[in-house]
C-alpha cells in the first residue's frame, strides 16, 4: 500500500471510531479492521467487512420518514427506525435511530436524491449497519450530536428483511442472510 492510502485508510479507521487500542487487541483483528477499511475505500468490502467498521447493527422496521428534517448536520431528512434486535452497539430494543439521509426536501422546496438511498416504506423491516461516531465525526455540527443523540448514518445502504434474506437497496450489490450478518458481528 502507498503511503497516500494508508493515510485513507487510517482516517477511515479513526472516523468509524476505532482507536489504537482496538488495533492492538491482536494481530488478527488488526488485520481484519485494516482489510475492511481498505476494502470499504476501494468499494470492495463484504458484508462481514462493512459490519466490521459498524458501531451500530441492527434489526428493526421502519417507523416513519421526515423528508424534510433540518438539524444543521448537513443531512436533508431522517428515516425513524425502531430497534426490534441488537447486533451489535448501544441501543436497546425498542429504541427509535434516526438514521440521517442526504436525500430529502432541501429549505428552499427542492427535492435531493441521493442513487444510494432508495426509499423506505413505513412498517419495512430493515437491517441496518450504521455509525453513530461517522454522524458525529462528519455530520454533526460543533457540539450538535448532543442535540440528536439517536442519530446514525448507513455504513452501507439499507437492507430489506426477508425471512432470512437480507435484500439489498440503493444498488448495494450483495444479498446476504441474516445468519451471516448475525456471525459476522461476533
Amino acid at each position: 500500500m502507498n503511503d497516500a492510502f494508508l493515510v485513507d485508510v487510517a482516517q477511515t479507521l479513526s472516523i468509524y471510531g476505532l482507536h489504537a487500542g482496538d488495533l492492538r487487541r491482536s494481530a488478527e483483528a488488526s488485520t481484519a479492521f485494516v482489510q475492511a477499511a481498505a476494502a470499504h475505500i476501494r468499494g470492495g468490502a463484504t458484508v462481514g467487512q462493512e459490519a466490521l467498521l459498524a458501531d451500530t447493527v441492527v434489526i428493526g422496521h421502519v417507523s416513519g420518514t421526515d423528508e424534510a428534517e433540518q438539524l444543521d448536520d448537513g443531512a436533508s431528512s431522517s428515516v425513524s427506525v425502531v430497534v426490534d434486535q441488537v447486533l451489535r452497539g448501544k441501543a436497546k430494543v425498542g429504541d427509535t435511530l434516526k438514521l440521517r439521509r442526504t436525500s430529502g426536501k432541501l429549505p428552499d422546496g427542492r427535492r435531493l436524491s441521493a442513487s444510494d438511498e432508495d426509499p423506505l416504506a413505513n412498517g419495512a423491516p430493515v437491517a441496518l449497519l450504521a455509525s453513530r461516531s461517522r454522524y458525529e465525526k462528519e455530520l454533526a455540527p460543533q457540539g450538535g450530536s448532543a442535540r440528536c443523540p439517536s442519530c446514525v448514518v448507513e455504513v452501507v445502504p439499507v437492507f430489506l428483511v426477508n425471512g432470512q434474506s437480507l435484500v439489498p437497496t440503493g444498488g448495494y450489490p450483495t444479498a446476504t442472510t441474516l445468519d451471516a450478518l448475525t456471525a459476522a458481528t461476533k
